[in-house]
């Protein structure tokens, strides 16, 4: 509980005496490194996180207008759908 108020020795006794199996013969010290890389990496996921909710919505695009009667262009191409049936089906347009 009281783990923030440790100093430097007690927080390097508390490491060695709490030891997990994996990490029985590594010092100390190279354990303090992992859980500060570790908490570093946990920081920068989450400011990752944060930074991502925070961006807007990418807006949709103005729908533009067909070409030739002003009407939506639906297709983004500049025809809207009378003028696309006209193009392919009886090309009357073209």
């Amino acid at each position: 509980m009281d783990f923030f108020e440790l100093d430097e020795q007690e927080v390097t006794d508390f490491i060695r005496d709490n030891r997990w199996e994996p990490f029985e013969e590594w010092e100390p010290h190279g354990i303090w490194e992992l859980i500060e890389d570790l908490a570093i990496d946990m920081l920068k996921i989450q400011l990752a996180t944060v930074a991502t909710l925070k961006e807007p919505e990418p807006k949709e695009p103005e729908p533009k207008c067909c070409q030739f009667c002003d009407s939506d262009d639906v297709f983004r191409t500049g025809l809207c759908y009378g003028c696309w049936n006209d193009q392919y089906s009886d090309r009357a347009r073209w």
